[in-house]
């Protein structure tokens, strides 16, 4: 009978693995340095059972960093299910627009402009799908779009 993840968590292989790269992250968020919450092993890859991972590719984060992780991976794999429908112009124009964001860093102009480029190229619902997801994470506030 196959486990559930949540029951490959309780193995006593797991909870081990878990102690050391606690112990080696110095119980602390490797993010945001809190030590007194609640703390996660999060995978950075996953290959198997929890317990097969490599120490690298494991992290000591707090519950809230946690949480923003797995939506980033979220927001990852639901953007590059929409990017495969792009075609080869909007590709060209969608990677302008990450270059200009790494360039510029969080920088609010370039956000509002990678929003307003977005309405050139023919899907409008990106936008307003960046935009929720940018709201889940926390990147923009409720009243800021």
């Amino acid at each position: 009978m196959t486990k559930s993840y949540g029951e490959k968590l309780k193995d006593p292989r797991w909870q081990k693995k878990r102690l050391e790269i606690l112990e080696r992250d110095g119980w602390e968020c490797t993010n945001c340095g809190t030590k007194d919450v609640e703390l996660h092993v999060h995978h950075l890859k996953y290959n198997g059972n929890p317990w097969d991972a490599k120490n690298e590719d494991l992290q000591t984060l707090c519950k809230d960093c946690h949480a923003i992780a797995k939506n980033l991976i979220e927001i990852k794999n639901n953007i590059s299910n929409m990017i495969m429908q792009f075609s080869l112009k909007e590709l060209h124009i969608f990677q302008n627009l990450l270059d200009r964001i790494c360039l510029y860093n969080n920088r609010r102009d370039v956000l509002i402009h990678l929003s307003d480029s977005l309405e050139n190229i023919r899907i409008v619902r990106f936008a307003g799908f960046m935009g929720d997801l940018c709201k889940r994470v926390g990147v923009i506030e409720q009243g800021d779009e």
